[in-house]
């Protein structure tokens, strides 16, 4: 005969509470109910959720602004609900997750080899993870509860989602979205391009090990940072522009540069101490433009100016107006696959912005204005890698100093240095980096970029 003691249940049912025993109030809760399916199980949850929000906008709260008194409320809502513990408890979790974060969805924020995420409807989302789309187990019963969800997510932009608003950009917490609904698209869909912040950071040395560039090409790229090249860093979208432009001012500069950024999105979110975003902020009365940032700049004392994104008029003047007048170490990332595209992109921007002159004076003030152009692919694999880093000739040509060789598999030096950035080099009293460099991790060091040799 076994004489051993029967083990308790140890599942997380909802009637076991402290030390395995029966919850008699959590029994009489279910025992009221009708018989369910486990679908329709979930129905007591949802209906306290809405009845949740239902009261948080009666009481005429701000979760944002009010956190404490908003849960405080929740829980005093879920109270008077016909609830096991357990369904209290796990409602109570599922709101500060809706109104504090990104419910069902903030696993995938808070990872930070997610860079992406995709929601094209109630029953379909995807996450983009070291740049491969995979899709992930959320979904929404209807596209009723994801429509209030997403208006549920922008609720402090100030923004609509309705019919006479079906398209929805906005930033939150510092993420930037896209929300569409109907009639645009079949169903209500979201995507999150995270913020920098909240992905993988890169040191120089990391992004080496990850195939991003070599030794070699990363000590050019930081080398002529350091010297105030201006640059431009180009590439389709998620392709990593904006990591690499990171790299660039956190290990590029020194350690007594003032950086300024003008952006729609804070993305660049660099960690510098010396380092101010300025945001443009997009509302129906009194707008701040990227012409206001440009104006409240030039009175901040930068000694960098950088242009988060280029996509636009408005971007690309505050870019060319502050090389033009001298600022050194210009940055800015733009959509585009060559050099030849990028300048006729530019050219366009400020052409479509209202720029009167010449599309010839313009290009030549570009080819002076521009230093350096960086290529950055995306490539089938989900490698994000530096194809083209190429110098900009004030002539008006285009010469690539260091490339990838798609056939042989490696970077390789294909031209030594113009002589305008051999001389930003020796005026900023940097290493001037020639194709005969043998370069080791060391050399990425701050010390090493900074030490001067006569030649």
């Amino acid at each position: 005969m076994n004489n051993a003691t029967p083990r308790p249940h140890t599942g997380q049912h909802p009637l076991w509470g402290q030390g395995h025993r029966v919850n008699l109030a959590d029994l009489a809760v279910t025992a009221n109910r009708p018989a369910e399916s486990a679908d329709q199980m979930r129905d007591p949850l949802a209906q306290a959720m809405q009845h949740i929000r239902q009261q948080l906008v009666a009481a005429g709260l701000s979760p944002a602004e009010h956190p404490d008194e908003t849960m405080r409320l929740a829980q005093d809502v879920v109270q008077t609900l016909s609830l096991t513990t357990a369904e209290r408890a796990e409602v109570l979790e599922a709101f500060a997750r809706e109104r504090f974060g990104f419910g069902p969805l903030d696993p995938y924020m808070k990872d930070p080899e997610v860079t992406e995420i995709l929601v094209d409807g109630p029953a379909h989302v995807d996450v983009e993870r070291r740049g491969q789309l995979e899709t992930v187990p959320v979904r929404w019963p209807s596209n009723a509860l994801l429509h209030e969800y997403l208006k549920s997510l922008i609720q402090h932009t100030g923004r609509p989602l309705d019919l006479a608003n079906p398209i929805v950009d906005a930033e939150v917490q510092g993420h930037r979205i896209n929300i569409t609904m109907p009639p645009v698209s079949e169903y209500d869909t979201l995507n999150i391009r995270k913020a920098v912040g909240s992905t993988r950071r890169y040191l120089p040395q990391e992004y080496v090990a990850v195939g991003g560039l070599d030794w070699v090409g990363m000590r050019l790229l930081l080398l002529l940072y350091r010297a105030g090249a201006n640059m431009l860093v180009c590439g389709k979208m998620g392709s990593g522009k904006t990591t690499l432009g990171r790299i660039l001012v956190e290990f590029g500069a020194r350690s007594d540069t003032r950086f300024i950024a003008l952006e729609d999105t804070r993305e660049l979110q660099a960690r510098v101490s010396r380092f101010i975003s300025l945001q443009t902020v997009m509302r129906q009365e009194r707008p701040v433009t990227m012409d206001d940032l440009f104006t409240a700049v030039k009175r901040k004392r930068p000694d960098r100016i950088i242009v988060g994104e280029i996509r636009e008029g408005v971007q690309a003047t505050p870019y060319l107006m502050s090389s033009m007048a001298g600022h050194e170490g210009g940055l800015g990332t733009m959509h585009a696959g060559n050099p030849e595209d990028a300048f006729n992109n530019f050219v366009f921007f400020l052409a479509s912005a209202g720029m009167t002159v010449n599309e010839q004076f313009l290009t030549r003030v570009l080819f002076h204005a521009v230093h350096v152009l960086v290529f950055v692919t995306k490539f089938a694999s989900g490698q994000r890698r530096v194809t083209r880093i190429v110098a900009v000739d004030p002539a008006g040509t285009f010469v690539d100093l260091y490339r990838w060789n798609f056939r042989a598999k490696h970077w390789e030096w294909a031209h030594p240095l113009l002589p305008r950035l051999e001389e930003l080099c020796y005026i900023a009293e940097v290493p001037v980096p020639t194709p005969d460099d043998i370069v080791t991790p060391e050399d990425l060091q701050p010390d090493r970029l900074d030490a001067w040799e006569d030649a």
